[in-house]
């Protein structure tokens, strides 16, 4: 965005705040089956050792101040 759209939604949330405005797009129920569903996935150990050295890398990258905690690769 401008600077000029990002003074005006700066403005915007004097008015009203943005999440006033959203509407669910699934209900309780799905959610809970999506996420009960994630857990029956298989997931390779390769994936898992990618995610993890992914996360900690963030931690000793010379441009990254505050790196990422264990629950990242969550």
């Amino acid at each position: 965005p401008t600077l000029v759209d990002e003074i005006r939604i700066l403005k915007n949330q004097r008015i009203q705040h943005p999440i006033t405005d959203l509407e669910p797009v699934a209900a309780v129920e799905e959610v809970l089956a999506g996420q009960e569903a994630v857990r029956h996935v298989h997931v390779v150990e390769s994936v898992y050792a990618y995610a993890v050295k992914l996360v900690r890398s963030t931690r000793v990258h010379d441009d990254i101040n505050l790196g990422s905690s264990p629950r990242g690769s969550l």
